[in-house]
C-alpha cells in the first residue's frame, strides 16, 4: 500500500507521471493496486474534467499489464 499511497499523493501534487509509476508498482505488488488505478483515473477525470490528464496514467497500465499476463503458478516446478 506504500506505493499506492505515494502514487495518490504525487497525483494530488500534480506530478501525474510519477504518480502513475507508483500506482503501476502498487498494481504489480497487489491486486488492490489494479482497483486503485481505476479509482485514481475516475477521481482525476471528475476533478480535472480532462481526459488528457487521465491518459497520462498510461505508465501505470504499462507496468501492471505484464504482471497480469504471467501464469499464476510460475514458482511451482512441475517435476
Amino acid at each position: 500500500m506504500a506505493f499506492g499511497c505515494a502514487g495518490l499523493l504525487f497525483l494530488r501534487r500534480g506530478s501525474i507521471v510519477l504518480g502513475a509509476v507508483m500506482l503501476g508498482l502498487a498494481a504489480s505488488a497487489k491486486n488492490e493496486g489494479l482497483a486503485l488505478i481505476g479509482v485514481a483515473a475516475i477521481a482525476l477525470l471528475v476533478t480535472t474534467r480532462s481526459i488528457r490528464k487521465v491518459l497520462q496514467l498510461w505508465p501505470a497500465v504499462a507496468i501492471a499489464v505484464p504482471w497480469m499476463m504471467l501464469p499464476v503458478d510460475w514458482t511451482v516446478s512441475h517435476v
